[in-house]
């Protein structure tokens, strides 16, 4: 499940920093592929990512945490079973080694 976006169309937090905006555009962006696609969306599809302010915005690296030059926090972690970390789901949280 998503959270909710900002109300208007275009996500637009004129009084805060670009790296807590592009959070924002993210989710937005997410919200209209699930409303396009469905609620799986193709890796290739969050690996291509968005455009915020002129430039992409890829939503999952090629591995572990990932950070978008344009956020101040990561945006995604990839993880897979049986991988050479101890990862675990506990309930809906991860616990990422």
């Amino acid at each position: 499940m998503l959270p909710d976006a900002a109300p208007e169309r275009g996500v637009s937090c004129g009084h805060a920093r670009r790296g807590s905006e592009s959070p924002l555009a993210a989710f937005e962006w997410l919200r209209e592929q699930v409303d396009l696609r469905g609620d799986v969306l193709p890796r290739a599809l969050l690996e291509q990512g968005f455009v915020f302010e002129g430039g992409r915005v890829p939503l999952v690296g090629p591995q572990g945490i990932f950070k978008p030059r344009v956020c101040d926090l990561p945006l995604s972690i990839t993880t897979i079973p049986g991988g050479e970390y101890a990862d675990q789901m506990s309930g809906s949280a991860l616990r990422y080694s």
